[in-house]
């Protein structure tokens, strides 16, 4: 499986996509988009859940289609100059000040418009997948927890994970001093020694927690199997349409 966690990180993170070192995030993006493929079509797939979750934690924050259409990171490229998330307490308060950025200008709303209008495929992917960068941290900031890594609740969806069962899993975890990257790594395939054992063990205790009937250690190990199978299996089908 391809070891996105860390990766996937750094490109939705808003400070390095959205900077004015990059001309846009479609070009920031390119390559990743092109070598990434199936992880980053898994989270595309995942909006839906990603969507959900935002709505249960933030509900009148962020539009859903701000996130699903990539219009988010659209309204932040275009604000890039004014609005920078390092000048505000909070993200809530940043995604705030880029929606209302432009909202309250007809020339920057016409922008936006007038640039979503002109994506290609890959573009499209690229907004939407800063947008759910963009969401993950108001996302973690809201739960109180590390950022959230959409490769993580690609993840999530994959094994059929409500978004109730994804929250508490995210904070079951964060309470064990796990996060959503190190989960990533452990289902990659590429965490080793103690850090595979503290993950391991965190994802073992929160699936008790979260899924009742799973008590024995045999049955834990199964329910990870499972799981596994579920985001390999998902991974290939992609993997077979390229």
């Amino acid at each position: 499986m391809i070891i996105i966690g860390p990766i996937i990180a750094a490109f939705v993170s808003i400070c390095g996509a959205i900077g004015s070192a990059c001309a846009t995030i479609g070009s920031a993006l390119a390559v990743a988009i092109t070598q990434l493929k199936p992880i980053i079509d898994l989270i595309i797939k995942a909006i839906p859940l990603i969507v959900q979750i935002l709505q249960m934690l933030a509900p009148n924050e962020v539009e859903p289609k701000e996130v699903e259409t990539g219009e988010l990171a659209a309204k932040a490229e275009v604000c890039k100059d004014d609005i920078k998330p390092e000048n505000y307490d909070s993200y809530s308060e940043y995604i705030h000040a880029v929606r209302d950025c432009v909202e309250n200008d007809p020339v920057k709303k016409a922008e936006v418009e007038e640039k979503m209008k002109g994506w290609s495929e890959n573009d499209t992917k690229a907004y939407i997948l800063v947008s759910a960068g963009m969401v993950g941290e108001l996302t973690a900031e809201k739960l109180g927890t590390d950022y959230i890594d959409p490769a993580f609740i690609a993840k999530a969806n994959s094994i059929g994970l409500s978004a109730e069962k994804t929250i508490s899993l995210i904070q079951g975890l964060d309470k064990l001093g796990v996060n959503t990257t190190e989960v990533n790594k452990y289902f990659d395939g590429c965490s080793k020694g103690a850090d595979f054992e503290k993950t391991d063990k965190a994802i073992k205790t929160v699936i008790g927690d979260i899924d009742p009937s799973v008590k024995t250690e045999e049955q834990k190990i199964a329910a990870l199997n499972q799981m596994s199978e579920k985001i390999d299996a998902d991974v290939k089908a992609i993997e077979n349409q390229i």
